[in-house]
């Protein structure tokens, strides 16, 4: 086993090669072998496309040779019995693998080219020039089966890149950090052209997430900033609204007042504090959410680049409609890194029903663990001190808002 992801020339990796995966596909590894590697394939979501590549190429070739390359390639008369019996010694010897049939089928056209005698120079070339394209087909679906390949849709790089950042932003007991350099155009807010800083923390620590979002101009200005603290009430800042502060209730005094709504009412407003509070955990209901967002964009296609900062990366481009009511068109180009699945370079153009456009350009600029001293150095606490004016928001303003959200909820599913 300790060879098993050890490459042709014996260098370890953390993948199978894909000889092994073949070997696999052909029920030719072992037991304990297998076992493992089946939980390395439920992990993988790569070598799960290789292997269902590979799975899908064998099926082909054998379809082909069933029904094209048999009914052209007739056996003379004297090997009328052949099939009959070399069905029989298959059923005495029990079921062939897959790569048995392929090597066999290949076998057996190179014995019917052989052997067939044909009455015309035209009748050889009818009977030769399909065999030898089937050949051709056979090598080339092989070879496209186990060589590396870009066949991965712009929805599933998208979605896998979005679950592993998930997954890595909400790790247990940690605090991250990360950043991007920004140039909005016609941003939607109202900021002004031109370029920002954005910042971003996450505090995991104690069973609760507390986040931190801070925005700042070329000069180095907080712009705006967003708090959500462990209590559940967020913390808004805004310099273009008069240097104002807006605090949302807590996450008690929120459930308090759910509990006097109708039912509707008290599911939205009891979903909107559940999902703003719990740190983000691997569940299928987490990942088909995730999966629904980039289900069916308008257009998507994938090319595998060598870039000097990221190595191979996937460029993707996707169009696709945004919004509640989708009435919005997202075209966007996103450099995702092959081996991390990491968005770390993307170019949006969002465009309005009315004609207008918002451009967006982001590059990642720093993907770390920090401290919570880090987080608390960054939080509002200070700004909360200075503010000119700090507005309580009530819990029917918040209820608005968790119906609005359960709303576009399901007009994505």
């Amino acid at each position: 086993m300790d060879n098993l992801f050890q490459d042709s020339l014996g260098e370890q990796s953390e993948h199978p090669p894909r000889e092994m995966l073949l070997l696999f596909v052909d029920g030719e590894v072992a037991a304990k072998e297998a076992g493992q590697l089946e939980a390395h394939l439920e992990a993988c979501w790569p070598c799960r496309v290789k292997t269902q590549k590979i799975q899908a190429a064998i099926a082909d070739i054998i379809e082909f040779d069933e029904q094209v390359l048999t009914p052209r390639l007739v056996p003379p008369k004297n090997w009328r019995n052949f099939e009959r019996q070399l069905r029989h010694l298959v059923r005495e010897s029990g079921s062939p693998s897959l790569s048995s049939r392929f090597l066999g089928f290949l076998a057996r056209a190179q014995v019917r080219l052989k052997t067939v005698s044909f009455s015309s120079a035209l009748s050889w070339r009818f009977i030769t020039i399909p065999a030898t394209l089937c050949l051709v087909f056979v090598g080339l679906m092989i070879w496209f089966a186990i060589s590396p390949s870009s066949n991965i849709s712009a929805s599933e790089i998208l979605s896998e890149s979005e679950r592993r950042t998930s997954i890595w932003e909400n790790q247990p007991d940690k605090v991250l950090h990360w950043g991007y350099d920004v140039t909005f155009s016609n941003h939607p807010g109202g900021l002004p052209d031109g370029k920002y800083i954005s910042l971003h923390w996450q505090n995991n620590t104690g069973g609760k997430a507390s986040r931190l979002n801070r925005l700042y101009d070329g000069n180095g200005v907080l712009v705006s900033a967003a708090w959500v603290r462990k209590d559940g009430s967020e913390v808004y800042f805004s310099r273009s609204r008069a240097d104002e502060i807006r605090i949302t209730p807590t996450s008690d005094v929120l459930l308090s007042y759910a509990a006097h709504l109708n039912e509707k009412s008290r599911q939205a407003l009891e979903n909107f504090v559940r999902t703003s509070a719990q740190i983000w955990q691997i569940h299928p209901d987490n990942d088909l959410q995730i999966k629904q967002k980039y289900l069916n964009p308008l257009e998507g296609s994938v090319q595998i680049i060598q870039t000097a900062d990221a190595g191979k990366v996937f460029r993707v481009r996707s169009v696709r409609f945004i919004g509640n009511d989708k009435s919005m068109v997202s075209e966007e180009i996103d450099d995702v890194a092959a081996d991390s699945f990491k968005l770390f370079r993307s170019h949006q153009v969002i465009r309005y029903p009315d004609g207008k456009t918002a451009i967006t350009d982001s590059q990642l600029k720093l993907y770390q663990e920090t401290s919570v001293e880090d987080f608390d150095a960054h939080d509002l606490s200070a700004e909360l001190q200075q503010v000119k004016r700090i507005i309580q928001i009530s819990p029917e303003e918040v209820l608005k808002i968790a119906e609005l959200d359960e709303q576009a909820k399901k007009n994505n599913q």
